[in-house]
C-alpha cells in the first residue's frame, strides 16, 4: 500500500507539473537565468551576442482605434487576431528584424500563444508594461505606488522567463511632463518647488549647484526614480530577464554635462535598471549622444525608439514658417509635399540646400534617414541595439496630437469641407485663418485635427525643428502603408478588421542593413491572399473571450503562414467539445458541421472558456488520484 501511495503521489506531481507547462496554460515558464544576460555591456541570448534590431509593433488596423471603449485598445495579441500575426511575423523576420517592441496589452489575459508564435518565427519581444498617466491632482502616495508596482509584478509573473521575452520596460515615457509623474512627485514630496521654478528643460548653466532649480530637481528626480526602481525590484522576483524604463529624451538626460545631466546625477537611484532605454528623435544624426552617454554611465544603452515619418509636410517648410495654422490638408488636390513619388509631386520652393529633404517625396527621406540612423545605432559600442518606429502606419494616432484644433473643421456648424474652412469670405474662414481663434487651433495645427475618422489617413502632428521637413506626422511612421480590406473582413461591430500592407522603400533599405533573407515571408500579401487565414480564424474565434481554440489546435496553420500551432498542446483534441478542422469549402456561418464557429461574427467558437484546454482534463485526473490517496 505504501509503494502504491508513493507511485500515486509521483503521478499526481507529474500531472500537476505538466498541467502548468502546457503552452496555453496560464503560469510562468520555467526560469532560465542564462538564456538572456548582460556581460561586459553586451546582451547575450543563449550564450551568443544579440544586437537588437527592433521594430515598434502596434498592429492597430486601419479603421480601428485604441481609444474605443470596449474595443481591444491596442491588444491584438490574443488568438482571435492570429490572422494579423500571420501577416506580420514572417515578414518582420524576413526583413531581418529580430525583436518586436510592444506597448502593452490587457492585464490578466494570457498572451502565451502570441509569444509562442514569435518564437516560432525567430523573434524576441521587448514587452512594455503600460502605466497610465496620472491626473494632475492625483494622490500618488506610497500605497498608490505599491498598487502599480504590484500589478506590474503580477503581469511579469504570468509569463516568467518565456523564451520569446527578451526584456521588460516599466512604462513608456513616464519622465515626460505630459504623463504628470514629475509634477505629482514634486507636489507631494517637494512642496511644488520644481514646478514653481520652471525647472523642466533648464539649460545646464541655469540648473547647476546653487541655482534655484538644483535642490527641487534633486528632490523630484530622487522620488520618481525611486518609484521606478521599486517597480523593477518587485518584477525581478518573477523573472531573470533584464529590466528597463523607456525614457523620453527630455530635460537633459544626457548632454555632455555630467554635473547637471539627469542620468549621471540620479542613476544611483536606479540600481535595478539593467539597461537605459531612451527614445531619441534628434534629426538625421544622433551626433555625440552615444559617446556622451558612454562617458556619463557605465550601463548599456538601448535606443527604445528612433526614426522619421514618411510624409513630407509643407506646413513645416521654411517658406511656410509664418503660415499658422497649417493651410495644407490630407487628400488636398495638387497639394505640395506628400509621401510618395509621382509625376505630380511638388517640393518646396526655397530649399536650404541641394539636399534639403523638403524637395523630395517623404518615403525617399524616410529610407535615407532611417538607414543612416540605424547604422549609427549599430556602430556605437555602448548600444545593445535600437527599435525603429514603426511596422506600419496607424491612423488612430491622428487623435490628440500636440498641435490640433479644439473644434476641427469637419465638426464645424454646417459640415463644411476642409477647403471651405480655408476659403476667405466663408463664414468659417475667420475661425481657421489664425491660431487661437474660434476653432481653437494651436500654432501649427492641421485644421482637421484631431481626426476621429480612423479610415482617414490624416497628417496630424506637430512642428519639430529636427524633423527633415520640420514637421512630425504621427500616423505616417510605418515601414508599410495600410489599406483596409473592407467590410467583408470585420466582425459584426466593425472590429477585427484586416489591413493589407504596402511596403515602403525604408523597409527594403533596413532589410539590407539587417541582412534580411527575404523569401516568401517578405512578400506583401493582398486581402485576397489573406482571405482564407482570416476566414479560418473567424470560424473559431469568440470575440467576447478573445479565444480561438481551433487556431490553437493548428487547424489554421495551413492557411496562415507563420502559425505553427499543430501539436502545441494548447487544445485537448480528445475532449467532447474539441474543435473540428475547417476547410475553405466550409461556410462561415457555423452550419458546416464543424465546431460551431461563427461566421456571423457573434460570440461563438467551441466554448466561452479560455483556450487553455488540456490542463482541465489533467486536473480531473489529478483530482481522481488525490481521491485515491485518501483511501
Amino acid at each position: 500500500m505504501l509503494r502504491l501511495r508513493v507511485l500515486l503521489v509521483a503521478a499526481l506531481l507529474c500531472l500537476l507539473f505538466f498541467a502548468g507547462q502546457v503552452p496555453g496554460a496560464a503560469g510562468a515558464a520555467t526560469p532560465t537565468p542564462n538564456a538572456v544576460r548582460l556581460e561586459s555591456g553586451r546582451l547575450l541570448v543563449d550564450g551568443a551576442p544579440l544586437q537588437i534590431k527592433g521594430i515598434a509593433y502596434s498592429p492597430v488596423p486601419m479603421g480601428e482605434s485604441v481609444h474605443v471603449e470596449g474595443g481591444p485598445q491596442g491588444d491584438y495579441f490574443t488568438p482571435d487576431y492570429a490572422y494579423i500575426w500571420s501577416r506580420d511575423l514572417p515578414a518582420i523576420a524576413a526583413a531581418g528584424f529580430n525583436t518586436l517592441r510592444l506597448y502593452g496589452w490587457t492585464e490578466g489575459v494570457d498572451h502565451s500563444a502570441f509569444l509562442d508564435a514569435c518564437s516560432a518565427n525567430g523573434l524576441k519581444v521587448l514587452l512594455t508594461y503600460y502605466v497610465a498617466p496620472l491626473k494632475a491632482d492625483a494622490v500618488f502616495d506610497a500605497a498608490a505606488q505599491k498598487q502599480v508596482t504590484d500589478k506590474f509584478a503580477t503581469e511579469v509573473a504570468r509569463y516568467g522567463d518565456h523564451p520569446a521575452i527578451l526584456m521588460w520596460s516599466f512604462g513608456n515615457e513616464l519622465n515626460g511632463v505630459w504623463m504628470n509623474y514629475k509634477s505629482v512627485f514634486d507636489r507631494m514630496q517637494c512642496a511644488g518647488a520644481w514646478v514653481a521654478q520652471g525647472c523642466e528643460n533648464k539649460v545646464p548653466e541655469a540648473s547647476g549647484p546653487g541655482s534655484p532649480c538644483f535642490v527641487p530637481t534633486t528632490c523630484m528626480y530622487e522620488a520618481m526614480f525611486t518609484f521606478f526602481n521599486d517597480a523593477l525590484v518587485a518584477a525581478k522576483k518573477h523573472t531573470t530577464r533584464p529590466m528597463t524604463v523607456a525614457l523620453a529624451d527630455v530635460d537633459y538626460l544626457i548632454s555632455g554635462n555630467p554635473a547637471t545631466d539627469k542620468i549621471p546625477r540620479f542613476q544611483a537611484k536606479l540600481p535595478q535598471m539593467d539597461i537605459f532605454a531612451i527614445q531619441l528623435y534628434r534629426g538625421g544624426t544622433f551626433g555625440s549622444f552615444f559617446s556622451d552617454f558612454a562617458a556619463e554611465s557605465s550601463k548599456p544603452l538601448l535606443i527604445a525608439e528612433y526614426g522619421v515619418d514618411a510624409f513630407n509636410d509643407a506646413c513645416g517648410w521654411k517658406e511656410n514658417e509664418f503660415v499658422q495654422p497649417c493651410q495644407n490638408y490630407f487628400n488636398q488636390p495638387n497639394a505640395p509635399g506628400g509621401a510618395d513619388a509621382s509625376e505630380s509631386f511638388v517640393g518646396c520652393k526655397d530649399p536650404a540646400s541641394a539636399s534639403d529633404p523638403c524637395q523630395f517625396p517623404g518615403v525617399k527621406t524616410q529610407a535615407e534617414w532611417d538607414t543612416k540612423l540605424t547604422n549609427e545605432v549599430l556602430a556605437a559600442p555602448s548600444n545593445v541595439g535600437g527599435v525603429v518606429m514603426s511596422w506600419h502606419d496607424e491612423n488612430w494616432k491622428n487623435v490628440d496630437t500636440q498641435d490640433k484644433c479644439s473644434k476641427p473643421c469637419q465638426t464645424a456648424d454646417g459640415n463644411p469641407s476642409t477647403a471651405q474652412c480655408l476659403t476667405e469670405g466663408t463664414k468659417w474662414f475667420a475661425d481657421y485663418a489664425k491660431p487661437n481663434q474660434g476653432a481653437g487651433c494651436t500654432y501649427k495645427a492641421h485644421i482637421t485635427c484631431s481626426n476621429y475618422d480612423m479610415q482617414q489617413h490624416d497628417i496630424c502632428g506637430y512642428f519639430l525643428w529636427s524633423a527633415p521637413d520640420r514637421y512630425v506626422n504621427e500616423a505616417w511612421f510605418g515601414m508599410n502603408g495600410v489599406n483596409d480590406c473592407g467590410a467583408s473582413f470585420t466582425d459584426q461591430y466593425g472590429g477585427h478588421r484586416l489591413s493589407a500592407l504596402s511596403p515602403r522603400p525604408a523597409l527594403q533599405a533596413l532589410s539590407g542593413v539587417f541582412g534580411g533573407k527575404g523569401g516568401a515571408g517578405a512578400q506583401a500579401r493582398s486581402c485576397a491572399d489573406m482571405a482564407n487565414c482570416y476566414r479560418c480564424t473567424r470560424h473559431y474565434w469568440n470575440i467576447e473571450t478573445h479565444t480561438a481554440p481551433g487556431v490553437l489546435a493548428g487547424f489554421c496553420d495551413e492557411y496562415c503562414p507563420g502559425l505553427k500551432f499543430t501539436g502545441s498542446g494548447y487544445v485537448d483534441l480528445n475532449a467532447a467539445d474539441a474543435p473540428k478542422p475547417w476547410t475553405p469549402s466550409d461556410t462561415d456561418d457555423g452550419t458546416d458541421g464543424g465546431d460551431g464557429g461563427d461566421g456571423n461574427n457573434k460570440p461563438g467558437g467551441t466554448s466561452a472558456a479560455p483556450a487553455t484546454i488540456g490542463a482541465p482534463s489533467m486536473l480531473l485526473a489529478a483530482l481522481a488520484l488525490a481521491a485515491a490517496l485518501t483511501l
